[in-house]
């Protein structure tokens, strides 16, 4: 079994946990801080045996396969901040990526050593 992070089930999310979860060798840990967007999306997700719905992002095992933020751009670097000590093996990050050539360089700078370990989805 490979562990799985989705942080954000939003309508991008949602697909990926749809996706993921189709995989009967996945077990789908997922994060999402709108109360109501979790309870509407987590119902279109057909099998959640292997779903684990994380109240606080830290409350995780902190070990993954892969960590996939669907989230707004606005607090995705703060997301990222929060997972930097996380082992991960890759990461998929939704377009765009931040909302200022900033925060890019913040990014850059922090997962420096993780950068060829991330791909955006365009």
């Amino acid at each position: 079994m490979i562990n799985v992070l989705l942080i954000g089930l939003g309508g991008l999310g949602l697909r990926h946990a749809q996706s993921l979860i189709a995989d009967e060798k996945v077990n789908l840990f997922i994060y999402e801080k709108s109360e109501e967007v979790l309870r509407k999306n987590l119902k279109q997700i057909e099998d959640q045996s292997r779903v684990k719905i994380l109240n606080n992002i830290n409350q995780s095992n902190k070990n993954y396969f892969c960590v996939i933020v669907a989230t707004p751009s606005l607090p995705r670097l703060e997301v990222l901040k929060e997972i930097r000590e996380f082992d991960i093996q890759f990461f998929i990050l939704e377009k765009f990526l931040f909302p200022s050539l900033a925060e890019f360089d913040e990014f850059e700078e922090i997962y420096s050593d993780r950068l060829n370990k991330i791909y955006i989805n365009c």
